[in-house]
Protein backbone atom coordinates (compact mmCIF):
# COMPACT_ATOMS: atom_id res chain seq x y z
CA UNK A 1 0.00 0.00 0.00
CA UNK A 2 2.87 2.36 0.68
CA UNK A 3 4.37 1.72 -2.73
CA UNK A 4 0.98 2.37 -4.20
CA UNK A 5 0.81 5.80 -2.49
CA UNK A 6 4.43 6.72 -3.15
CA UNK A 7 4.03 7.27 -6.89
CA UNK A 8 0.91 9.52 -6.77
CA UNK A 9 2.33 11.40 -3.81
CA UNK A 10 5.57 12.00 -5.69
CA UNK A 11 3.64 13.29 -8.73
CA UNK A 12 1.48 15.53 -6.54
CA UNK A 13 4.59 16.94 -4.92
CA UNK A 14 6.19 17.71 -8.30
CA UNK A 15 3.01 19.27 -9.70
CA UNK A 16 2.54 21.44 -6.61
CA UNK A 17 6.21 22.47 -6.70
CA UNK A 18 5.87 23.50 -10.38
CA UNK A 19 2.67 25.36 -9.58
CA UNK A 20 4.41 27.32 -6.82
CA UNK A 21 7.28 28.21 -9.12
CA UNK A 22 4.95 29.22 -11.96
CA UNK A 23 2.82 31.43 -9.73
CA UNK A 24 5.73 33.35 -8.33
CA UNK A 25 5.00 37.00 -8.99
CA UNK A 26 7.68 39.31 -10.23
CA UNK A 27 7.98 42.94 -9.28
CA UNK A 28 6.86 45.01 -12.23
CA UNK A 29 8.35 48.46 -12.34
CA UNK A 30 5.90 51.22 -13.09
CA UNK A 31 6.58 53.09 -16.28
CA UNK A 32 6.68 56.83 -15.92
CA UNK A 33 3.52 58.37 -17.25
CA UNK A 34 5.19 61.54 -18.42
CA UNK A 35 7.86 60.10 -20.64
CA UNK A 36 9.08 62.78 -23.01
CA UNK A 37 11.37 62.00 -25.90
CA UNK A 38 13.90 64.72 -26.32
CA UNK A 39 14.97 65.68 -29.81
CA UNK A 40 18.55 66.78 -29.86
CA UNK A 41 19.01 70.29 -31.08
CA UNK A 42 22.32 71.80 -32.00
CA UNK A 43 22.84 75.56 -32.15
CA UNK A 44 24.45 76.52 -35.45
CA UNK A 45 26.11 79.89 -36.04
CA UNK A 46 26.56 80.76 -39.70
CA UNK A 47 28.76 83.71 -40.67
CA UNK A 48 28.87 85.04 -44.24
CA UNK A 49 30.13 88.26 -45.80
CA UNK A 50 28.31 90.17 -48.52
CA UNK A 51 29.77 90.66 -52.04
CA UNK A 52 32.29 93.37 -51.16
CA UNK A 53 32.93 92.14 -47.56
CA UNK A 54 31.64 95.33 -45.97
CA UNK A 55 28.95 93.59 -43.91
CA UNK A 56 28.94 90.30 -41.99
CA UNK A 57 25.76 88.28 -41.55
CA UNK A 58 25.70 86.25 -38.33
CA UNK A 59 22.73 83.86 -38.36
CA UNK A 60 21.93 81.59 -35.39
CA UNK A 61 19.48 78.70 -35.69
CA UNK A 62 18.86 75.30 -34.18
CA UNK A 63 19.54 72.26 -36.32
CA UNK A 64 16.83 69.69 -35.71
CA UNK A 65 14.43 67.54 -37.70
CA UNK A 66 12.13 70.41 -38.68
CA UNK A 67 12.39 71.96 -42.13
CA UNK A 68 11.41 75.43 -40.98
CA UNK A 69 14.15 77.16 -39.02
CA UNK A 70 13.89 80.22 -36.80
CA UNK A 71 16.87 82.40 -37.77
CA UNK A 72 17.99 85.05 -35.29
CA UNK A 73 20.39 87.19 -37.24
CA UNK A 74 22.61 90.25 -36.91
CA UNK A 75 24.29 92.28 -39.63
CA UNK A 76 27.58 93.75 -38.52
CA UNK A 77 29.79 96.27 -40.27
CA UNK A 78 33.14 94.61 -40.94
CA UNK A 79 35.40 97.57 -40.27
CA UNK A 80 33.85 98.96 -37.07
CA UNK A 81 32.24 95.73 -35.72
CA UNK A 82 29.09 97.77 -35.12
CA UNK A 83 25.74 95.96 -35.31
CA UNK A 84 23.67 97.66 -38.00
CA UNK A 85 20.59 95.45 -38.12
CA UNK A 86 19.06 92.67 -35.98
CA UNK A 87 16.04 90.54 -36.65
CA UNK A 88 14.35 87.15 -36.86
CA UNK A 89 13.24 85.17 -39.88
CA UNK A 90 11.30 81.90 -40.17
CA UNK A 91 12.10 79.91 -43.28
CA UNK A 92 14.51 77.40 -44.76
CA UNK A 93 17.56 79.49 -45.68
CA UNK A 94 18.98 82.99 -45.17
CA UNK A 95 21.64 84.43 -47.48
CA UNK A 96 22.86 87.64 -49.08
CA UNK A 97 20.84 88.89 -52.05
CA UNK A 98 22.89 92.02 -52.79
CA UNK A 99 25.32 94.26 -50.92
CA UNK A 100 22.60 95.66 -48.64
CA UNK A 101 19.77 93.10 -48.88
CA UNK A 102 19.17 89.64 -47.42
CA UNK A 103 17.21 86.93 -49.16
CA UNK A 104 15.16 84.71 -46.87
CA UNK A 105 13.81 81.54 -48.45
CA UNK A 106 10.27 80.84 -47.24
CA UNK A 107 8.90 77.38 -46.58
CA UNK A 108 6.47 76.66 -49.39
CA UNK A 109 4.93 73.50 -47.95
CA UNK A 110 2.43 71.57 -50.00
CA UNK A 111 2.04 72.14 -53.72
CA UNK A 112 -0.81 74.42 -54.65
CA UNK A 113 -3.69 73.20 -56.73
CA UNK A 114 -3.21 73.66 -60.48
CA UNK A 115 -4.73 76.76 -61.98
CA UNK A 116 -4.77 78.45 -65.40
CA UNK A 117 -1.15 79.58 -65.09
CA UNK A 118 -0.03 75.96 -65.54
CA UNK A 119 -1.60 75.91 -68.97
CA UNK A 120 0.04 79.23 -69.87
CA UNK A 121 3.47 78.11 -68.67
CA UNK A 122 3.93 80.90 -66.13
CA UNK A 123 4.49 78.67 -63.11
CA UNK A 124 8.18 79.52 -62.74
CA UNK A 125 7.54 83.24 -62.26
CA UNK A 126 4.79 82.65 -59.69
CA UNK A 127 6.94 80.25 -57.68
CA UNK A 128 9.92 82.60 -57.60
CA UNK A 129 7.90 85.55 -56.26
CA UNK A 130 6.34 83.54 -53.45
CA UNK A 131 9.37 81.51 -52.41
CA UNK A 132 11.53 84.21 -50.79
CA UNK A 133 11.44 87.48 -48.87
CA UNK A 134 13.84 90.38 -49.33
CA UNK A 135 15.06 92.05 -46.11
CA UNK A 136 16.61 95.50 -46.64
CA UNK A 137 19.52 96.34 -44.37
CA UNK A 138 20.21 99.94 -45.41
CA UNK A 139 18.51 102.35 -47.79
Amino acid sequence: MIKFLQKPLFYCFIVSFMFVLACKSKVVSKKKENDVTMIKEKLITQKTYNEDSTYLLIANYYQNIEVIKNFKFKVMESSSKKIIFEGEFNGTKLEWHSKTELKGHLYVGMVKEDDASVLEGNTKNNEDKNSYKIIKIKN
